[in-house]
């Protein structure tokens, strides 16, 4: 026969093998619930990074600007379908290329000037000049071109570009300026006609 002392003990000793196992029970729920959580937030976390990015690509892609990324020597690594409709070229097929390609030849000094300034000098660097555009026809624009900081993680430089259409802009210069000249001329006329009169001293009093 047991020993009652023993089976006390041993009662206790069971008990307290329970409650610690009820303890470490607990605590592997509570992690498991905290992973639960974190992987939950971290899904969601990734889910709005990737809705961001989406965002980012579609302002990038359907932007009314045109957007584009040149390395050092010019060639063109990425362009948004905004520059490629300015340039009425297929996307796929300006990846890669040198933009002076796509620049009047009178102006791709203006080009390779710009590239220079990028390279040395910091901060934004600004040029106007013509594209050439499939249909043979030139468009004036502004290049606007800072360096890609992000790309220096990968080894090499490359600069952010924006290409602002000044077409409508050099439009109403012309016609501001032929209005100048067609005002200039009508005034001209008008002095043409004038006559200096004197009247008689006394010619009003009668």
């Amino acid at each position: 026969m047991a020993d009652p002392d023993e089976l006390t003990a041993l009662r206790e000793r069971v008990a307290a093998l329970e409650e610690e196992l009820a303890v470490h029970e607990r605590r592997a729920r509570a992690l498991n619930d905290d992973h639960v959580v974190r992987l939950e937030q971290q899904e969601s976390r990734g889910d709005w990074l990737e809705r961001m990015l989406e965002w980012y690509a579609d302002l990038y892609e359907f932007a009314p600007t045109a957007f584009l990324s040149l390395d050092a020597s010019g060639l063109i690594r990425d362009i948004n379908l905004t520059g490629a409709a300015l340039l009425q070229i297929p996307r796929q097929r300006l990846i890669g290329r040198p933009l002076r390609l796509h620049i009047v030849p009178a102006d791709r000094r203006l080009l390779l000037e710009h590239i220079r300034r990028c390279r040395a000098e910091r901060g934004q660097v600004l040029s106007e000049l013509r594209l050439l555009r499939a249909d043979g026809s030139d468009l004036p624009v502004q290049l606007l071109s800072r360096e890609d900081s992000a790309s220096l993680d990968y080894g090499s430089v490359s600069y952010r570009s924006v290409i602002f259409d000044l077409s409508e802009h050099k439009r109403i210069e012309v016609a501001l300026r032929l209005g100048h000249q067609r005002l200039s001329l009508a005034l001209a006329a008008s002095e043409a006609g004038l006559h200096e009169y004197s009247w008689p001293v006394g010619a009003l009093a009668g």
